[in-house]
């Protein structure tokens, strides 16, 4: 049962919050289904949404900021899969992220 069917009324109305609960998860590797994203982020807390992209990356959103910040700490550049994943919040300037370099338009963030 996917973790996110569940409404996140503390969080619905406030757009405040959706930059500090949406990740651009990157660098996923082809194998990487859906359910795999909603496996590793859900161990962090209730998910609102996650998507999964073209098969090399995509997004995920949680209920609580609180909970998005621990599953950006524990996941940001861990092996997941076979590949190093890269995750940030969404809309995150890519100069901000220390040791990148931005990526060239249309391509994802290499580091």
């Amino acid at each position: 049962m996917p973790r996110y069917n569940d409404p996140c009324h503390r969080y619905d109305h406030y757009s405040q919050h959706v930059s500090q609960t949406k990740f651009y998860v990157g660098r996923i590797s082809t194998s990487t289904r859906k359910e795999d994203l909603e496996d590793i982020f859900g161990r962090y807390g209730r998910l609102q949404r996650v998507s999964l992209i073209s098969g090399n990356y995509g997004f995920v959103e949680f209920c609580d900021p609180w909970n998005a910040y621990d599953a950006r700490y524990h996941l940001d550049r861990q092996d997941f899969k076979g590949s190093r994943i890269i995750v940030q919040f969404a809309g995150e300037d890519p100069h901000l992220v220390s040791g990148c370099a931005a990526p060239a338009e249309g391509l994802a963030l290499d580091c």
